[in-house]
């Protein structure tokens, strides 16, 4: 087995802070989408695209490097398109469903 050299020891001191980086970044990305699930901005839709945005850029950082899937081949990066064009057009569906007009409703039948 090898012995560790300074090249080993700064490798793991480079992967250990951009660990921590990611995390206090993520930390950072948790207290904000709190704040911004409970502020109003002034239309219900706004305030989930911003949540869903900052979540999508946590989930980001959390698969991209924690994961190691930035340094993956193009099958990971496949399935992560197909999932992120899924998502969004889920979302859009959603926000433009809760969009005045659009809301479904559901009237109780009297018996």
């Amino acid at each position: 087995m090898d012995k560790p050299t300074e090249q080993n020891h700064q490798d793991v001191k480079k992967h250990v802070r951009s660990h921590l980086i990611i995390a206090a970044a993520v930390t950072i990305g948790t207290i904000l989408t709190i704040w911004t699930s409970q502020t109003n901005f002034g239309s219900f839709s706004l305030n989930v695209a911003m949540t869903i945005a900052i979540a999508a850029v946590q989930a980001f950082m959390v698969a991209g490097f924690f994961m190691h899937l930035l340094s993956e081949k193009k099958m990971i990066y496949s399935f992560l398109i197909f999932t992120a064009v899924f998502f969004v057009v889920q979302m859009g569906v959603t926000i433009w469903a809760r969009s005045p007009g659009n809301e479904v409703q559901i009237r109780a039948h009297a018996q």
